[in-house]
């Protein structure tokens, strides 16, 4: 597996960074900024863990391997930011699944909390200022403070989960798989409108633009 970065205007290779694996990794990348530094590119892999390179020249700044080796994972969810913190997945979906926070340091970055339970493997995790939404895979919705990894709330939506919720204003928006859209408001209790019924399957994240919701069905596009 590589990282490969191009150039914008002309599509050149700037630099590629080989890295170890021992499964398939569709995590997508994310831009960390720590304070006062320049930003960093975050990874995350099962194998190799969470790894932080600089996006200038793929130079490796600091990486940690907070996943086990000893269990068969792979990574799907995207990594996100909390504050300064670092939150990544990794697991299988009928397997083990964990969920950890890292604050970085150094050439590495130290273990804050983790979560095995009920956690979302899909569904990349929603961030909406000192909470954590989860959406997971055996239909269980959850809000985690994001500093101590405490559990807010958790109630069970139905279904299963492998769209990306979104965060409009106070709302947050998420699609089961079978096209159900769930509405529930950005607060310490959980407070549920829906579900809208698409009538077909959705595995894709929407897309917000120009203040229209997007939506890619399996076999339609609906606004």
């Amino acid at each position: 597996a590589s990282v490969v970065a191009l150039d914008a205007a002309t599509g050149k290779q700037r630099w590629k960074v080989d890295r170890e694996s021992g499964t398939a990794c569709y995590s997508t990348p994310c831009l960390y900024q720590p304070a006062g530094k320049p930003p960093e590119l975050i990874l995350t892999n099962w194998v190799s863990g969470v790894i932080a390179l600089d996006p200038k020249t793929g130079k490796t700044l600091w990486s940690a391997k907070p996943f086990d080796p000893n269990t068969q994972e792979r990574s799907i969810a995207s990594p996100v930011i909390a504050g300064d913190l670092i939150l990544a997945t990794s697991g299988f979906i009928t397997g083990r699944k964990e969920f950890v926070a890292l604050r970085p340091g150094g050439d590495t970055a130290k273990e804050i909390w983790r979560r095995e339970r009920e956690v979302a493997h899909m569904a990349t995790p929603l961030v909406k200022g000192e909470r954590v939404y989860l959406f997971s895979e055996q239909g269980f919705a959850t809000c985690l403070d994001a500093k101590s990894g405490k559990e807010i709330w958790q109630d069970r939506l139905g279904g299963t989960f492998s769209s990306s919720p979104l965060c409009i204003g106070n709302h947050i928006f998420c699609i089961s798989d079978s096209g159900d859209v769930f509405v529930l408001d950005a607060k310490d209790e959980f407070q549920l409108t829906g579900p809208s019924k698409l009538g077909e399957k959705v595995q894709a994240t929407p897309a917000i633009v120009n203040g229209r919701m997007i939506i890619r069905t399996e076999k339609s596009l609906i606004s």
